[in-house]
């Protein structure tokens, strides 16, 4: 359990923690019927955003919660497994990939959504 905390608190893994925490809370509070369920439907620079993307039509609560999940579990697993076969010089411009890497993958499975 310490080592699941040490790695999913540390960086690069910190920043997708703290992210899935505050979606997965706000996922939360829109299955208990606490807020309205972000559907992105308005006419703002967000929703551009989206439709650029090819993410137009979506509720923006389920793709958040692609890219978060997917982003935080790729980036666990590589700090967990990856990181620990560089050499301690080298580990920050690899977790600095890392952490892209894992943005990239979850905006992929963004878009599967």
């Amino acid at each position: 359990m310490t080592e699941f905390l040490h790695v999913a608190l540390s960086f690069p893994t910190a920043p997708w923690t703290a992210l899935l925490t505050l979606i997965a809370a706000v996922a939360l509070l829109a299955l208990l019927g606490a807020i309205d369920g972000i559907s992105g439907g308005g006419e703002g620079l967000l929703d551009s955003l989206l439709v650029r993307v090819g993410l137009n039509g979506v509720p923006l609560l389920p793709v958040a919660l692609a890219l978060t999940l997917t982003g935080w579990l790729s980036c666990y697993l590589g700090q967990l497994l990856l990181l620990p076969l560089v050499a301690p010089a080298g580990r920050g411009p690899v977790a600095v990939a890392l952490l892209f890497g894992s943005a990239v993958l979850g905006a992929l499975a963004a878009r599967a959504v």
